[in-house]
Order: structure tokens, then sequence, then C-alpha cells
């Protein structure tokens, strides 16, 4: 279902697309990166929340427009300059095993 993922296909039930990240296609063995420019800060999304706030940027992956939201946890790196944070990509925490 749209809004879903499902990463290993002996899996019961699909999973929300997380925080950052859009599953817009129904079948989708892993969910696809929020696009630059746009914000998905919601859980379950099939298209970004919103597009990025006027006078920044937003890399890939961002999730919110609020530069102190998730900056401190693991997964999340603030963009020093145009205070957004995004997803570190790095740092996925998304290994998928492949569809079969």
């Amino acid at each position: 279902e749209p809004g879903t993922f499902k990463p290993r296909s002996d899996q019961g039930m699909c999973l929300p697309c997380p925080v950052g990240y859009l599953c817009p296609l129904r079948g989708m063995s892993q969910p696809i990166v929020c696009p630059e420019g746009h914000i998905c800060s919601k859980l379950g999304l099939v298209s970004p929340s919103s597009p990025c706030v006027p006078g920044n940027y937003c890399l890939q992956g961002t999730k919110s427009s609020h530069p102190m939201a998730y900056s401190e946890a693991e997964a999340w790196y603030l963009d020093e300059e145009s205070g957004v944070s995004t997803a570190a990509m790095e740092r996925s925490l998304w290994d998928y095993i492949p569809r079969v």
C-alpha cells in the first residue's frame, strides 16, 4: 500500500514509511529518500509534506523545518549554514534484504 514498504518478501506486514523518506508506490521494498528542496516530516508519506522553508535549501532526506528538532539524534545531520536537519546518509539505519 502507498505510504508503506516491506523490506523482506516473507515479512507479514508492511512498515510505515519513515520520517525523511517517501513511499509513493505499492509493493516497495525500501523507501525513497526525501528529494532535495522538500521536507518529509511525517510517517507514511507518499509525497513530501512541504517545500523547503523560503530562504533555506533542503538537502535530500530533510525531515524537519525546525533546526533543533532532531539535531541530537545520531542518524541526523544539522547543516550549520542553513540550520536544517537532514538524514545522515552515511549512517543510514536502513539496510535492507533485497526481495526475491
